[in-house]
């Protein structure tokens, strides 16, 4: 709960960083038709309020952390100002971001939305029901490709954009939609009260759709793939990390080697 002169706002500190998260790869999402081969960040932190700061430079700097281009964060902040003085603003970062995804298992029943003011499980419990062909099982494995550079379980388990992509709108539309403001007849105040809370799974969730987004081009699920396809994704995804690389390399390696073999060449 934050209480500003005549408002008072209540609601979830954490939600800010969820919400943040998903606009900035809706941002994103008008150039993954695109050959995005940089990302350059450009984050002036001079003005927020209290949590605001922190949590937006976390949710940028780990989707630069994820995104397939090369990624620089750039950070702008200001030197304490007063009016009488003139405000002067200061480069305080500039990084090259390594590729390493923050990512965990998603809740086999994913936890998307909760209650903070009253019971509205009805509300939001159909969110779900519209998604029962939603493997969650399948999803961690989606995940656990990515994280540990397995490009085979990758193409296995690639997940559906397009129904991924409308359970995050649905979810940010129904946590907006029970965003109410009222003037409490106490104090006179007036309150901007957030009845739902983005649950724990949320900012996974929107990780997830970012990745099956910028891989589209790899998707529809493949049971077989071609070692040319495997060191096209090799050298988008994982030539970032240096050692998820080297292993990907040394394995491309070894199957070369043996393909004539196999092909009785």
């Amino acid at each position: 709960m934050g209480v500003f002169e005549n408002w008072n706002f209540i609601g979830n500190m954490e939600d800010f960083y969820g919400y943040v998260l998903y606009k900035f790869v809706d941002i994103l999402s008008v150039e993954f038709d695109k050959d995005l081969e940089d990302l350059e960040p450009y984050l002036d932190l001079t003005h927020g309020i209290n949590f605001m700061p922190v949590l937006t430079y976390r949710a940028i700097r780990e989707i630069s952390e994820i995104i397939t281009a090369n990624a620089t964060l750039h950070v702008y902040n200001s030197d304490p100002y007063r009016r009488e003085a003139s405000l002067r603003i200061h480069l305080v970062e500039s990084s090259r971001i390594p590729w390493r995804p923050n990512l965990h298992k998603l809740h086999w029943r994913l936890r998307l939305l909760k209650t903070i003011d009253y019971d509205l499980e009805k509300v939001f419990s159909g969110i779900l029901e519209k998604f029962k062909k939603l493997n969650v099982d399948e999803l961690n494995a989606f995940v656990g490709s990515i994280v540990n550079g397995l490009p085979l379980v990758l193409f296995h388990f690639y997940p559906d954009v397009e129904t991924l992509g409308k359970l995050g709108e649905e979810t940010i539309s129904l946590y907006e939609k029970y965003v109410i403001i009222q003037k409490n007849v106490e104090d006179g105040r007036i309150e901007v009260k957030r009845l739902l809370s983005l649950g724990e799974d949320f900012p996974l969730l929107v990780k997830v759709i970012l990745i099956a987004k910028l891989l589209k081009e790899f998707g529809p699920r493949r049971k077989e793939v071609e070692l040319e396809l495997l060191e096209k994704l090799r050298e988008k995804v994982f030539s970032r990390n240096e050692k998820i690389n080297a292993m990907i390399m040394n394995e491309i390696y070894k199957f070369n080697e043996i393909k004539p073999s196999l092909s009785g060449e």
